[in-house]
């Protein structure tokens, strides 16, 4: 067994472990190639998509204008969407790439994240 993986089970190293570190070199040997999905689970996972989707959708065009009007009536209705609409997006243009660099820069005990760029 690897003297790396025999570091990570000890309980005084994890302990001792940055919760950010920088990502391990890893030898060419000890990567695996991953199979491509067959036709049936590339199916499985577009039908999820959709279906989250479909519920982004719903809360867009139908939720969150019904309930803006509860809240402000129709006199206002249009300037806090255009509100709530620049609002989320600029939080998902900034949390995304934050959240995406802490995911690939955290270490913990069971998981073990290797950036990939396609």
């Amino acid at each position: 067994m690897n003297n790396d993986v025999e570091d990570h089970n000890d309980s005084n190293s994890v302990a001792n472990e940055p919760i950010l570190d920088t990502v391990q070199n890893v030898s060419e040997d000890s990567v695996q190639p991953t199979k491509p999905l067959s036709l049936l689970q590339q199916i499985a996972l577009a039908g999820v998509e959709f279906s989250f989707q479909a519920h982004i959708a719903a809360l867009m065009v139908v939720l969150i204008p019904a309930r803006v009007v509860q809240f402000v009536g129709t006199d206002k209705k249009g300037s806090f969407l255009a509100v709530i609409v620049f609002g989320g997006a600029g939080l998902a243009c900034v949390l995304g790439p934050v959240f995406g660099y802490l995911s690939d820069n955290t270490r913990f005990k069971y998981v073990c994240a290797k950036v990939k760029i396609i």
